[in-house]
């Protein structure tokens, strides 16, 4: 099967959207200007909608590069390698930086198995390094995927859209279902500097942390892939999908916040990856798929592990209580991002490549004799 070349350049696209959500939540504007106020409403969804978009391109990209000989062994060995070295690595720096075993023997432990996103309170899924939440997520889609993949292949060619529709249905139930949950204990978020709203922490972490919610997701990337795979595709071409996730991104600030995570906006994740994918396949690939775009979605996941850290780190120095004027706040955010893309390419370089390359693969090739999987 071809590369996506586009799809990995889309991936740093989609890490640096997260970035700027933690940026504008740490709040280094001064609070009564307009510039705050501004970055976080421009801000607002970008977080989410990105975290999605990983999500939904999990699925996507391990059906497409599916191999038939493949094994589920295989499987588990590549992705426990992408993951856990990264992983390991920064939870270790996490404690330097902003953590303590001290009194958090139990949410480290839960945490460096990534099983921390399973604990409905806040000390336990938002522990250390904040970002791998989602990791505990991705290590329920891929114990999932052999069978989600021998599933997503006994559905007729015919059904497939109509099986995406289901599972698109099903991730705008999940609020409804969210809303039967305890109210209390409840979190305060900023909308503004001058606006804010409190949420029940339980509501939130159904539909936004709780893995098996968010196996959604995965699974609807997996059968956009299928659809695409089937030639079922509705030949929608990037820009117009790309309007589709503009129009989502601006609609999910006038929805319930419940609905705004991930319902209104995965609508555009879903139609723009593969519309991507079709692209590239027919001939016609993005600026996505130039080499500087390749490199920077290649160390997109390093990027994204250390982000956090950096922001954090950063913010710690210029005083928690410190606020810069417009300047000088682009100038730290600026130079944020700049350590964090450094700090990326040497955990990628000094880790996750060295990794995949040493121990993601078996060393001797056998006969297939288990489950078919990628």
């Amino acid at each position: 099967m071809s590369r996506l070349d586009s799809l990995t350049g889309a991936r740093f696209i989609a890490a640096a959207s997260v970035f700027i959500f933690h940026a504008a939540s740490i709040r280094i504007f001064q609070p009564t200007g307009p510039d705050s106020d501004f970055f976080l409403t421009i801000s607002a969804t970008s977080g989410t909608m990105a975290v999605s978009f990983f999500f939904v391109l999990s699925g996507f990209i391990l059906t497409w590069s599916a191999r038939k000989y493949d094994t589920a062994r295989e499987f588990y060995r590549r992705r426990f390698f992408k993951i856990f070295p990264n992983h390991i690595v920064t939870f270790l720096l996490s404690l330097v930086v902003y953590a303590t075993l001290a009194g958090a023997l139990l949410p480290a432990l839960l945490n460096i198995t990534l099983l921390h996103a399973w604990v409905p309170k806040m000390p336990y899924f938002i522990s250390f390094n904040h970002v791998t939440w989602s990791l505990s997520c991705e290590l329920l889609f891929y114990a999932a995927f052999p069978l989600l993949y021998k599933l997503a292949q006994r559905i007729p060619v015919r059904r497939l859209w109509w099986a995406a529709g289901g599972v698109l249905a099903a991730i705008f139930v999940v609020p409804l279902f969210a809303k039967l949950l305890p109210t209390e204990p409840r979190m305060m978020l900023l909308l503004t500097d001058n606006q804010s709203f409190s949420e029940p922490i339980l509501q939130y972490w159904f539909v936004y942390i709780f893995p098996p919610v968010r196996l959604l997701d995965f699974v609807l990337g997996i059968l956009m892939a299928r659809i695409v795979l089937a030639g079922r595709w509705i030949n929608l071409r990037p820009l117009p999908a790309l309007a589709v996730v503009v129009a989502c991104y601006v609609l999910a600030s006038f929805v319930p916040f419940l609905y705004s995570l991930n319902a209104v906006t995965i609508v555009g994740v879903a139609l723009v990856i593969p519309a991507v994918a079709s692209a590239e396949t027919a001939g016609r690939p993005t600026f996505l798929a130039s080499r500087p775009m390749i490199w920077l979605g290649e160390i997109s996941f390093a990027f994204y592990m250390v982000h956090m850290m950096v922001i954090l780190y950063g913010r710690q120095q210029v005083g928690y209580r410190h606020f810069l004027n417009t300047t000088q706040g682009i100038g730290w955010i600026l130079l944020m991002f700049a350590i964090t893309l450094v700090g990326g390419w040497l955990l990628y370089v000094a880790v996750e490549r060295p990794m995949m390359r040493r121990f993601a693969r078996a060393r001797r090739k056998r006969p297939a004799v288990e489950t078919t999987v990628s």
